[in-house]
């Protein structure tokens, strides 16, 4: 009976770890081969431009900032 509790709880202990590596192994693959291929695509866009790199850095510096605001009015609101 003892040895039957062991072999469960030390199962359940696997079982749990493979769970979480699957997650975190696929939680990256799915949003680090997205983003990986967005920020490709950037680097393509701007082509070693310097003059185009500091706009695109100013247009997503308005876009995160727009983003911010938007979500700080959004938590503020009583429904």
């Amino acid at each position: 009976m003892y040895e039957r509790k062991l072999l469960f709880n030390k199962s359940l202990y696997q079982w749990l770890s493979i769970s979480y590596q699957f997650h975190t192994e696929r939680m990256k693959l799915l949003f680090y081969l997205d983003i990986k291929n967005n920020f490709l695509n950037e680097i393509k866009d701007i082509n070693g431009s310097f003059d185009y790199l500091k706009q695109y850095k100013s247009i997503l510096y308005d876009i995160k900032l727009k983003n911010k605001n938007d979500a700080f009015y959004l938590n503020s609101l009583r429904y």
